[in-house]
């Protein structure tokens, strides 16, 4: 019974939780970036001056004026507000302060929220950070930025990927055609080389070399959420899957048609258009025999 319960739970889980495929070759665009151009919405809808909420959560838009010169301002965060002047394509950004004063005056072509005392701006096609004081203390030097997530923020110059620290100091090297953000818990990052996908840790160290064909996040994912479940990652190669775990060794081989996440400790694997369930060792607790999911009813 303890096994029906938790199939019944699992298949649920993988309905409601499927992974996203993130591919090798896909297009930067879309990537599950943060705010790699906060620009977007002002391109595709002038109606919109910014991001609803960025993938990391962290920024919502408050469309209300704030002052009649205030066409629209976002909510406070830390003590600082976003708001814009003028008519697209013409829109300046500034910030202003709780008692409604300008404190960072209209010179920016885009800003987000300020997030721990620092904010994305960008000025000239080039994006840098500010600090509350409005001094640009992360020069305006990228193509592309991300909003800080787990201590970093990915750029890109030259077409090519890394991150910066709250310093603007370069931790992970700008030679990548893709890095992702760094997951909460694991503090680990997918990254694209080459049209193969590998992962990378905080301090620059590549755990896997770029050998995967595909990385799996969940949909509708936020930044505090990765592709591991449990320790575990699926990966695929050649069109087969299996997992590795967070030291990038491949725990699970790559001998299956499908995996789907681990769950209390198994993961729900097909093959051959049969399926079972394998621990984290491998082992095949349930044999991968059954031809549907309501093979496990027996259990």
């Amino acid at each position: 019974m303890r096994l029906t319960n938790l199939f019944f739970m699992m298949l649920l889980m993988t309905v409601f939780l499927t992974s996203c495929t993130i591919t090798a070759d896909t297009d930067k665009s879309t990537e599950p970036v943060i705010a790699t151009d906060i620009d977007a919405n002002i391109e595709s809808s002038p109606e919109n001056s910014m991001l609803e909420k960025s993938a990391s959560g962290l920024s919502t838009i408050k469309e209300s004026a704030s002052k009649p010169d205030h066409d629209n301002a976002h909510s406070f965060l830390d003590d600082l507000a976003v708001v814009r002047i003028g008519e697209y394509p013409d829109v300046k950004y500034g910030y202003i302060n709780t008692a409604g004063e300008l404190a960072i005056p209209y010179i920016y072509d885009n800003a987000m929220d300020f997030n721990e005392g620092l904010a994305l701006v960008k000025k000239d096609g080039k994006y840098g950070f500010i600090n509350k004081a409005g001094k640009e203390v992360i020069p305006l030097i990228f193509d592309a930025a991300e909003d800080f997530f787990n201590d970093l923020s990915q750029v890109r110059r030259d077409d090519k990927w890394g991150a910066i620290d709250r310093t603007g100091e370069i931790i992970i090297p700008i030679v990548y055609d893709y890095v992702s953000w760094f997951s909460k818990d694991e503090s680990l990052a997918y990254y694209r080389k080459d049209n193969k996908l590998g992962y990378i840790n905080k301090t620059g160290t590549e755990i896997t070399l770029p050998i995967y064909d595909n990385s799996f996040h969940q949909c509708g994912s936020s930044a505090n959420e990765s592709a591991f479940s449990e320790g575990m990652a699926k990966v695929e190669k050649n069109g087969r899957y299996g997992f590795i775990n967070v030291t990038g060794d491949e725990v699970i081989p790559l001998i299956y048609d499908n995996v789907f996440p681990f769950r209390e400790g198994l993961a729900i694997v097909n093959r051959d258009n049969k399926w079972g369930a394998i621990d984290k060792t491998g082992e095949e607790v349930i044999p991968v025999i059954h031809n549907h999911w309501n093979a496990f009813e027996e259990f």
